[in-house]
C-alpha cells in the first residue's frame, strides 16, 4: 500500500485536533450541555477541591488516552 509522503502531517494534525477537543469539551458544560465539565464548574461553585481534582483528572486521562491510542 502506497502512502502519500504528506499523510504524517496530516494525521499528526488530526490527532491535535481530536485531543484538543476532548480537552476543551468541557467547556460545553458552562453552556449546560453536561459532561465531565460539569464536575469541574460544579466544584469551582461550591468551592470543593475534590470534584475540580476528579474532574481535571478525568479530563486529563481522557485527553491523553485518546491521543496515545491514535499514536498506536
Amino acid at each position: 500500500v502506497k502512502v502519500p509522503l504528506a499523510f504524517p502531517l496530516v494525521f499528526t494534525g488530526i490527532k491535535t485536533a481530536v485531543v484538543e477537543v476532548i480537552a476543551s469539551a468541557t467547556l460545553a458544560a458552562y453552556i449546560g450541555a453536561g459532561g465531565l465539565g460539569s464536575l469541574i464548574f460544579t466544584g469551582l461553585g461550591l468551592m470543593r477541591t475534590d470534584l475540580l481534582v476528579i474532574g481535571g483528572v478525568s479530563v486529563g486521562l481522557l485527553s491523553l488516552l485518546s491521543g496515545y491510542l491514535l499514536n498506536l
